[in-house]
């Protein structure tokens, strides 16, 4: 039977690298296979979106920003590796990524966990709830009677350009 999500463990979780194969030695996901919970948001996930071939950062090139980078060998043994890592710990992976190694988010459920019924990747109200932020920095997760809102928060910055930048955030929250 499927838990619904009336009631569920949650943890929030920020790594420095979920990429370069670090994400199976990160004692902060040792959580995986000691508390499992149902749920975990992971902030600042640091991989690339899947691009067209050749595809630089802001290149204006589409991206599939729920899935992994694999244009190269080493994006590609990250991908798997991270892939490797959550069906090993039953978890299946919702991303939202940037171009770049940068930013991004992902939600990570455990298996038995409910699917959300409904899943957005931005906070522009009406805009298409499947278009993702940019950076990746949004995941609002929804499931019949709870609401998960998962964001990575651009840092404050030393200068004006971010200080600009990071209202402009919170203004949008």
């Amino acid at each position: 039977a499927r838990k619904m999500m009336d009631r569920f463990e949650l943890d929030a979780e920020q790594t420095e690298a979920i990429l370069e194969l670090k994400l199976y030695r990160l004692a902060k996901l040792e959580i995986l296979t000691t508390t499992k919970p149902d749920v975990v948001f992971v902030s600042e996930v640091r991989m690339p979106a899947r691009g067209p071939p050749g595809a630089k950062p802001k290149d204006g090139k589409p991206r599939e920003r729920g899935a992994l980078s694999r244009a190269d060998k080493k994006a590609s043994e990250e991908a798997e590796a991270i892939g490797s890592l959550l069906a090993r710990h039953q978890y299946r992976a919702y991303y939202s990524l940037a171009d770049q190694k940068y930013a991004g988010s992902a939600l990570l459920l455990r298996r038995g966990v409910a699917p959300p019924t409904s899943l957005a990747y931005n906070l522009d109200g009406g805009a298409d709830a499947q278009r993702h932020d940019d950076e990746g920095r949004i995941i609002l997760a929804t499931w019949r009677s709870v609401e998960l809102l998962g964001t990575y928060t651009p840092n404050n910055g030393v200068v004006e350009e971010s200080f600009a930048r990071r209202r402009a955030w919170d203004a949008k929250v």
